[in-house]
């Protein structure tokens, strides 16, 4: 509680005062500009209209007994798959995904931007809903998102650590992304730090039992991102991986009920195989929850996959999950809707939730 006088000093609240002449430095993460909008869904108390719409249609749409679940598809790492997984898919099948998903990376060169922006904003008008996650790179060593020679995630919320200013410099690179997005009208699914359960990226788990260097990178994102660049077009994705053995539990690293608007799972099992507890627990974080990313196990990517049990599976099973957003093909591996079996059949169930049905075209 500062207040700024109109002659030599300033006074807090505790009666302290600084003369005229003096130093003074404030955090002000976590001030607000305007008073918070009390009637926002969303853990962002700026969050705009659109964001709000769509949270809660996702929260809602459940609630017609003739819906019961929306189908995704994540186009690869350049967002140029495009054409090969969705529009060949509605032309297979006459439906289109309700979601679509990309990775924002940290290159000026591999990735057309303003592309996506475009693709993300003709997707939204015509009644679908757009994800993004991010895979940055080690900010240590310049590395890609699995390099773990170094892993101190604790210096990159304390300036002047090591690493500190190239996260800032990465964070700034994909606001920038997420800013034309929000230029554009674009309301965004937002899920960084994905898999962090995990112990394959930098920033996941390295044996420590200590969870909240995590949580610390994931708030001070957070703060940064609502309340010093204004991202009011995003809505908060916590997104474990399904738990085995040698790595957390599904909350381990969960950040707090408010800077998180939609918990998730990745799950990469055949037909589903998702333990029911760790469904159990994240429903039980009281926020609407997806899956997040889905395909067969990795020995099982060949193709032979049969989607319709997939889907039929989660309806059955994990009736609560608002969407499932399928990855995308690498090479030998083989993820996507239509490069598997049955796909025709579970993009035209019934009860699926289709981009033309979800109710929020411009």
């Amino acid at each position: 509680d500062l207040q700024l006088r109109a002659k030599d000093n300033i006074t807090l609240s505790n009666n302290f005062s600084a003369e005229r002449g003096s130093t003074f430095s404030a955090n002000m993460i976590g001030c607000y500009d305007q008073p918070p909008d009390e009637n926002s869904l969303l853990v962002n108390p700026n969050a705009n209209a659109h964001a709000n719409k769509v949270f809660e249609s996702l929260s809602t749409y459940q609630q017609n007994a003739n819906q019961c679940l929306i189908l995704g598809q994540n186009i690869g790492w350049s967002f140029e798959a495009y054409n090969q997984y969705v529009d060949n898919l509605h032309n297979q099948t006459g439906q289109w995904p309700g979601v679509i998903g990309g990775q924002m990376r940290y290159t000026s060169t591999e990735i057309n931007y303003p592309a996506v922006v475009n693709l993300y904003a003709n997707w939204q008008s015509n009644g679908g809903i757009c994800e993004l996650s991010m895979l940055p790179n080690n900010p240590w060593t310049g590395g890609s998102a699995w390099d773990r020679s170094v892993t101190d995630i604790w210096k990159l919320t304390t300036p002047g650590q090591d690493g500190y200013n190239a996260w800032r410099q990465q964070l700034d690179f994909f606001a920038d992304v997420l800013q034309d997005m929000q230029a554009a009208g674009v309301t965004i699914l937002f899920r960084p730090l994905m898999e962090m359960n995990g112990d394959w990226f930098w920033f996941g788990y390295t044996g420590s039992n200590d969870p909240q260097p995590f949580i610390n990178l994931y708030r001070d994102m957070f703060d940064y991102y609502t309340y010093t660049k204004g991202l009011n077009n995003l809505i908060w994705v916590y997104s474990a991986n399904m738990a085995y053995n040698g790595i957390p539990s599904v909350d381990f690293y969960y950040p707090g009920d408010d800077v998180v608007d939609i918990t998730g799972l990745d799950v990469y099992q055949d037909n589903v195989a998702l333990p029911f507890d760790q469904y159990q627990t994240m429903l039980n974080l009281g926020k609407p929850f997806a899956i997040s990313e889905m395909g067969p196990n990795h020995n099982n990517m060949n193709g032979s996959h049969n989607y319709l049990s997939y889907v039929n599976t989660i309806n059955n099973n994990y009736p609560q999950t608002i969407y499932a957003l399928a990855w995308h093909d690498w090479p030998d591996h083989l993820v996507a809707w239509n490069s598997n079996q049955n796909f025709y059949g579970a993009l035209n169930l019934p009860c699926v939730v289709g981009r033309g049905e979800t109710g929020l075209g411009n």
